[in-house]
């Protein structure tokens, strides 16, 4: 069944069944006024309808753009659109009262007409709430998987609060307040202001609905508490949390997501490894710096926000394998022999592995830019010696910002290069190691001058 269209339907039968009760009601207490009260209900309906259809259809719109910056819009609206809805239930009851101020209803009906909208006030946040919670349920979990974590992780904050949730429900305590004390003079102060007896025993039925209804809300409140802290420790270690919550654990679960996300568990990473030796201060440098670039030639040749998310974490990540090299083969003056070097082409393979187990990462564009960033477009590259067609994007990006950082640093083997002489290399394997149109791409920013060199 098609979840939209279900709170959809729920939410509309639900309102119109509130109007029509409130309706009936008056209705039966004031037959002479019965066209007057059915053609304010008439009005009313239509004009929730209008204002409830028009915002439903501006929502779906977004919906229908699939870009990252569309998904942000409708998933933020989706997560405030349960609020939206009980306002415009809220003003259309308000002309709802006006209407049947207007036709001279006596006020002890307009009165009733109040406490009877309370009460259902109440019940209709709940459907409201629970029916379009379905909704962000599924279309969070869609678009997660679809790859659009930032725009859903951006759009985490805005939730109801239990404190705000209970003045809702506080409204409908508050009606039946009212009407107890309607129920009561009218019954027994006008009519029967001897019935003692009677009156004790419906003030308690009262009284003792009212602390049941509030007993079962804090039940309700507390249960889901419990519920959601059981199933946000169970999903704490995995790489991701859909953010399906409309309440306070949003911003819980937008905290976690946060910790959990690859891009800081790589900073984090890094961090950590370049306190351990010189070698492993230079890799996390490096791949800071390489990040940097990669995301200027990403925005250039045309990548989208989510891509450049991917190409990013694996820059950062590019290098990782090398902390599983000895240092005495990443430092050594000389020429490497075949052995080593054969030790050097696995480092690839290393850092695909950590990133994909240790890191838990399962976007394939981020793993094969990882394992394939040391491939060139004419075979000669490692570890699987693809040719120019098979190697990805993003890898064909990391390889040049890569190669730049490198002939621009100092190492054991060789002195660094000036901007000049590390360019002039690049352009000379232009076609042979690297992509033409990246590498022009890339060596254009420097022309215009619109990237520093980081050191």
């Amino acid at each position: 069944m098609d979840v939209y269209a279900h709170a959809k339907r729920t939410i509309m039968i639900g309102v119109v069944c509130c109007y029509t009760f409130i309706a009936c009601v008056l209705a039966c207490i004031n037959i002479s006024k019965f066209f007057y009260i059915a053609s304010v209900w008439f009005i009313t309906i239509i004009l929730f309808l209008g204002f409830f259809l028009k915002k439903e259809q501006e929502l779906q719109s977004l919906k229908n753009k699939e870009n990252d910056s569309h998904i942000y819009q409708y998933v933020y609206s989706l997560r405030r659109f349960p609020t939206k809805i009980i306002h415009i239930v809220f003003f259309c009851f308000m002309c709802f009262f006006v209407l049947l101020f207007f036709i001279q209803l006596p006020s002890m009906h307009l009165l009733l007409s109040a406490c009877l909208y309370g009460m259902f006030h109440s019940i209709l946040f709940y459907v409201i709430n629970r029916s379009l919670l379905k909704v962000i349920e599924y279309d969070v979990d869609y678009f997660f998987h679809l790859g659009y974590r930032s725009a859903i992780i951006a759009s985490d904050f805005p939730h109801t609060s239990t404190f705000k949730r209970f003045i809702h429900y506080g409204v409908g305590g508050v009606s039946l307040s009212i009407m107890y004390v309607l129920t009561i003079h009218r019954m027994f102060i006008q009519s029967n202001p001897n019935e003692h007896v009677v009156f004790f025993i419906i003030s308690i039925a009262f009284l003792a609905f009212f602390v049941i209804f509030y007993l079962a809300v804090s039940y309700a409140v507390s249960e889901h508490i419990k519920t959601t802290i059981y199933t946000l420790r169970e999903r704490a270690m995995r790489e991701e949390i859909p953010n399906v919550y409309t309440d306070e654990f949003s911003i819980l679960t937008h905290t976690l997501n946060i910790y959990n996300d690859p891009t800081k568990k790589a900073l984090r990473l890094l961090a950590k490894i370049e306190n351990k030796s010189d070698e492993h201060k230079y890799i996390a440098d490096h791949s800071r710096r390489v990040a940097y670039y990669c995301l200027q030639i990403g925005q250039l040749v045309g990548l989208q926000d989510r891509q450049l998310n991917s190409l990013y974490q694996a820059a950062l990540l590019h290098d990782i394998g090398k902390i599983g090299i000895p240092d005495y083969i990443l430092l050594k003056k000389g020429a490497l022999s075949k052995d080593e070097f054969s030790f050097i082409q696995q480092y690839p393979n290393i850092s695909h592995f950590l990133a994909e187990t240790v890191f838990q990462i399962e976007d394939k564009d981020i793993l094969t830019a990882i394992l394939f960033h040391k491939e060139c477009l004419d075979g000669t590259g490692y570890p699987n010696q693809l040719i120019d067609k098979h190697i990805p994007i993003m890898a064909k990006i990391i390889s040049i910002a890569d190669a730049f950082d490198a002939l621009m640093s100092t190492r054991p083997y060789r002195q660094k290069k000036s901007r000049d002489e590390a360019i002039h290399i690049l352009k000379s394997g232009s076609g042979i190691k690297w992509d033409e149109h990246i590498l022009n791409k890339f060596i254009n920013l420097f022309t215009k001058k619109e990237i520093n060199i980081i050191n």
